[in-house]
């Protein structure tokens, strides 16, 4: 079960918007521009601050409360051994139905990223069904894809929905060299939506790392 803390999940949702994108830290080179930026995103995406999609939920399950640990990862901090490390994100929201989605990378020590994602993969085995309780009702929420898509190369997608379709999770995880990608969005009918963000995303940063210069 999650519960939502301080009240509804719209204000949960909105969270950060109309702000500019930014990132905290100086990123490596290059590597800002594997980011997506607004341009890029489907019409109606406005650009946020950095945040965490999932911010405000907890899960009472200590599986379901990993599976949100591991997707929605701000800082290198959130990375289980991992101290610091270069970064960059961009985060966008919409306004009607209510979307966030953000989008976060990490230059990782060798063999994190590939690690990160196995321990995101155990997770969402572990976490079958979500419930969760806001200040409108209760929310229950099953996993209705964990798969692999072609297009993304070995990156790992999952989504958890409700059964009306008011609500829902997406998560798109992928290592690429030791680069760890994360695209994470809370909203309704967001899980093919959110692997074509996805898809653009890991483009741009392949296209990074083939670019001659620093990786």
């Amino acid at each position: 079960m999650w519960r939502i803390v301080g009240g509804a999940l719209l204000a949960t949702l909105l969270a950060g918007c109309g702000a500019e994108a930014s990132s905290s830290k100086p990123v490596a080179v290059n590597m800002s521009g594997a980011v997506l930026s607004g341009a890029e995103m489907p019409t109606g995406f406005l650009t946020a601050d950095n945040q965490r999609v999932f911010e405000g939920m907890e899960p009472v399950d200590p599986d379901c409360a990993r599976l949100l640990q591991l997707a929605d990862v701000q800082t290198p901090r959130d990375i289980r051994g991992v101290e610091d490390a270069p970064e960059a994100h961009a985060a966008f929201y919409r306004a009607s139905p209510v979307v966030s989605l953000a989008e976060h990378l990490f230059r990782l020590p060798s063999g994190r990223a590939a690690r990160h994602v196995a321990e995101m993969r155990r997770a969402i085995v572990r976490c079958p069904r979500i419930e969760v309780e806001t200040a409108e009702g209760d929310i229950r929420l099953r996993r209705v894809d964990t798969r692999k898509v072609k297009a993304l190369r070995n990156a790992l997608a999952v989504h958890y929905a409700e059964v009306r379709g008011r609500f829902g999770l997406s998560v798109v995880m992928a290592a690429v060299g030791n680069d760890l990608l994360v695209v994470d969005a809370a909203g309704s009918g967001m899980s093919r939506l959110t692997e074509r963000v996805a898809i653009k995303a890991l483009e741009k940063l392949r296209a990074v790392r083939a670019a001659p210069g620093p990786p």
